[in-house]
């Protein structure tokens, strides 16, 4: 059966497309440079195209890790100084907020009849002293026994023992300062009877304080004794201390670890 002209036509048209396409020619049209291309042509366009890209250098460092804790000061040389003995406060030579050096005298006590007392047995202490001179010479004369040498030897020993109580116990109403410091509440009013034992003042050493702070349990691992820390304090000053004391048990409650760490002040 014969073929009709327009279906051969068409028979045609779609060979040449299948051809055209099979050899990987194409023509960009529109164009004063236009060429056929490969696709192999158009494959080696893509590799050797350039792009535009943007590069930083990087410097490798150390990482170091915080752990930022609230805390609080407190005097590491805060020191009572105590009455040795009873007796009624006669004089309070500082005041609060004064600065004191060791050896000042901070009170004194009414010395009543302890100076009296120094001078009582300082003449007992010189007459047992006459006695055993005067033994000393009579046994060289044969006029004394050696019992009665050691029998005065014994009683200059016991009145120098009992001059040196009287004269400890004249010094003792004087207080004075153990270490420099400054004076602190709480301290003794004039008047006031101090018993052994009873404050006469405080004295806070300022040189070395201890920031107190509470670190979790989450991160107690991480602190060490010697650690240095940077501490602000309130007024925004900034200072470096070191970790001095690590709280071996957590807090029942709050489950952190008292730390101190001993910073300038």
């Amino acid at each position: 059966m014969p073929i009709s002209t327009p279906y051969l036509i068409a028979a045609g048209l779609t060979a040449a497309v299948a051809g055209w396409i099979l050899s990987g020619d194409i023509i960009v049209g529109g164009r004063d440079d236009a060429r056929p291309t490969t696709i192999a042509e158009r494959n080696d366009q893509k590799a050797t195209k350039l792009f535009r890209v943007q590069a930083e250098v990087f410097n490798a460092a150390n990482y170091v890790s915080s752990i930022e804790v609230r805390g609080s000061t407190e005097s590491r040389g805060k020191v009572a100084i105590r009455s040795e003995m009873t007796g009624l406060l006669k004089k309070r030579h500082v005041k609060k907020g004064e600065f004191v050096e060791r050896g000042d005298v901070i009170c004194s006590l009414n010395i009543d009849a302890r100076e009296a007392l120094v001078k009582q047995r300082a003449a007992e202490l010189h007459k047992a002293q006459i006695d055993y001179l005067s033994a000393q010479k009579l046994k060289k004369g044969g006029f004394a026994t050696k019992a009665r040498l050691n029998k005065d030897k014994a009683a200059v020993q016991a009145a120098e023992a009992a001059m040196k109580a009287a004269e400890v116990e004249l010094a003792h109403t004087k207080i004075i300062a153990p270490i420099d410091g400054i004076i602190q509440d709480p301290f003794a009013k004039v008047g006031d009877m101090l018993q052994l034992g009873d404050i006469c003042a405080n004295i806070m050493q300022p040189d070395t304080m201890s920031m107190i702070a509470q670190v979790s349990e989450r991160f107690i691992a991480r602190v060490q004794l010697g650690d240095l820390t940077q501490i602000r304090t309130a007024t925004g000053e900034d200072v470096t201390g070191e970790i001095i004391f690590i709280s071996p048990s957590a807090d029942i409650e709050t489950r952190t670890f008292r730390i101190e760490i001993a910073v300038p002040n």
